[in-house]
């Protein structure tokens, strides 16, 4: 479904930010929704709304973080 390739796409952002930052994943996505980081888990992801909009928000969160380290 498009929602699940969004959060998925949304997901891999964030870790790739997290790498790139040196920050925990699991912690980040877990705030969002604990299901995000579930190893194991082959069910469908919680994908509503508030899901999606807590992602992209720690996706924008991140960039201002990586932002505000290369500027220093």
């Amino acid at each position: 479904s498009d929602r699940l390739h969004k959060v998925l796409e949304y997901v891999n952002e964030v870790h790739g930010l997290c790498a790139s930052l040196g920050l925990d994943f699991g912690k980040m996505v877990s705030q969002v929704h604990p299901s995000l980081h579930e190893t194991g888990n082959t069910q469908c992801k919680n994908i509503s709304n508030d899901t999606l909009v807590g992602l992209s928000q720690s996706i924008e969160k991140l960039k201002m973080e990586k932002k505000a380290r290369i500027q220093k």
